[in-house]
């Protein structure tokens, strides 16, 4: 079962992602689907830094929009809002 990249399961909810599953999947990237403020508050910290204590580098849709990857590996991932940055993606200081 092991994977460069693994798509969260049920958005990072508390119950997702054992650690057994992580050990079989061994991902370098972790990726999280969730709306931006979720009622649910996914994904849930305690399992974000699960993932962090791994050493599992994390994407959220969030944070990042879409995230894409070539297919000859991860490492060059790209999250959608750093390709193709709008000018209200802009921090409050560079307007100025």
């Amino acid at each position: 079962m092991r994977s460069d990249v693994l798509i969260v399961p049920h958005h990072g909810s508390r119950t997702s992602s054992s650690a057994v599953l992580l050990e079989a999947v061994d991902p370098r990237i972790a990726v999280f689907q969730a709306g931006y403020r979720n009622r649910f508050g996914h994904p849930a910290p305690d399992v974000v830094a699960r993932y962090l204590d791994r050493g599992i580098s994390t994407r959220s849709t969030p944070d990042c929009g879409a995230w894409s990857w070539p297919s000859d590996g991860p490492a060059g991932g790209i999250c959608e809002r750093d390709r193709a940055r709008r000018y209200w993606h802009e921090s409050p200081a560079y307007h100025r």
